[in-house]
């Protein structure tokens, strides 16, 4: 795979030593030499899973504080979808390195058609906004954290483990448990499509025992290590990450000419400020298609190169990640 580079402005020395260069839309040698490390490191659909920077440094000669930088730009690019970076934190059952997901389509990188199909479902009905998966998780816990919300279980849908146990989180630790579940979600969906029609199913056990395998032992309250219901914070996650995988089924089985339960793909996480009214999923093939549904109005485009999806629909639906400007 190529990756396509023209002349850049030579960088700048600060205090000695020399800055990442300031560029728009081009690659210098040291970019370029990383972002075929991740590719290296990427499954088809683009997603490197657990590739610690340490490791990431080693193999480039880069140093930390410019892997940070590249790796900014490179998101800023569009060449990486999204970063999750990793955390050393009580809550899980190991330290929990960086993933990315790697835009493979990018046009300096195919010139011409796309290496992996896509589609986004985009649901323009109020409902949408309340689907609750964990942005509903997110908005509750910012919630209950505030000084003026009353902490009774009644108030929040979340559970008060789940809320006792994320208490002190930052959002990178949320963000690394949605990128987690989001891998469930493709699992269940890659592997039992059919089933998820099912009332009971038999995957239930095995996405629990998954699920729980993902958390330190004995789950305890970080403000006064109080030990919390464990059975109630892994059965939650566990009936959300379900119920999400069902509601994505209903979703993208509206799209017409795809065969899913034949098919390989993998649902890309959303942000967590961004909700979940748009879903997109990458898929084996070629070309695209955009679902726009409206009450009973379902609407399917053919989209030839991801290029031509409107750029804040591809925001919205995980293909990008959002601006500094529309995060904040």
């Amino acid at each position: 795979m190529e990756i396509h580079a023209v002349p850049t402005k030579p960088a700048k020395v600060e205090h000695g030593r020399v800055a990442v260069p300031n560029r728009t839309s081009l690659l210098s040698r040291s970019n370029r030499l990383l972002l075929a490390m991740l590719f290296a490191h990427a499954d088809r659909f683009g997603v490197v899973n657990s590739f610690g920077n340490v490791e990431l440094c080693r193999l480039t000669g880069l140093e930390q504080i410019s892997l940070k930088q590249r790796i900014k730009k490179l998101i800023e690019m569009g060449f990486i979808r999204r970063h999750v970076p990793g955390v050393a934190s009580p809550i899980f059952a190991e330290k929990l390195k960086s993933s990315y997901i790697l835009n493979l389509n990018h046009r300096q990188i195919t010139l011409g058609t796309d290496i992996i199909g896509f589609v986004v479902h985009e649901c323009l009905d109020e409902w949408a906004d309340s689907v609750r998966y964990m942005e509903g998780v997110w908005f509750d816990l910012e919630h209950w954290r505030s000084p003026a919300a009353k902490h009774t279980s009644s108030v929040f849908p979340t559970p008060s483990s789940v809320l006792r146990l994320f208490r002190r989180a930052p959002k990178h630790v949320i963000e690394q448990l949605e990128f987690f579940l989001n891998g469930c979600v493709s699992d269940l969906l890659t592997q039992h499509w059919e089933q998820l029609g099912v009332a009971k199913s038999g995957f239930s056990p095995d996405i629990r025992d998954c699920i729980s395998a993902f958390f330190r032992k004995p789950m305890r309250d970080v403000k006064n290590a109080t030990l919390l219901d464990e059975a109630e914070v892994i059965d939650f996650l566990c009936a959300m990450t379900i119920q999400f995988a069902r509601e994505c089924k209903v979703r993208f089985s509206q799209i017409d000419g795809l065969a899913w339960s034949s098919l390989k793909f993998r649902l890309l996480p959303s942000d967590l400020r961004l909700g979940y009214s748009s879903l997109g999923m990458l898929i084996d093939g070629a070309g695209g298609r955009l679902l726009r549904e409206a009450g009973e109005h379902v609407e399917t485009t053919e989209i030839t190169t991801e290029a031509l999806c409107p750029a804040e629909l591809r925001v919205k639906a995980g293909l990008l990640t959002p601006s500094q400007a529309t995060a904040a």
